[in-house]
């Protein structure tokens, strides 16, 4: 299993605003099973927009996968799925 860093955050007409973000830690197989895992937790549905990026079929969130070296928010804190 992988260790993914996903984060949630909100859009503003499409793109992502950042004005809240909701970050999780996520053991799956693959980034298509951290997505469901992540969806499944939070009763959203995500489909892929582009590359790492995800909208949720309302349109108003969209989620990341931070698979960086060096990731972009501190993930300590986070929820682990």
């Amino acid at each position: 299993m992988k260790t993914f860093n996903v984060y949630i955050t909100d859009l503003f007409a499409g793109e992502l605003n950042y004005s809240y973000v909701t970050k999780f830690v996520v053991s799956a197989n693959t980034e298509r099973g951290a997505v469901c895992k992540v969806s499944k937790e939070t009763g959203l549905n995500f489909r892929k927009y582009y590359d790492e990026i995800y909208h949720s079929t309302t349109k108003l969130t969209g989620l990341v996968i931070d698979d960086s070296e060096y990731p972009s928010y501190d993930y300590e804190n986070a929820f682990r799925i």
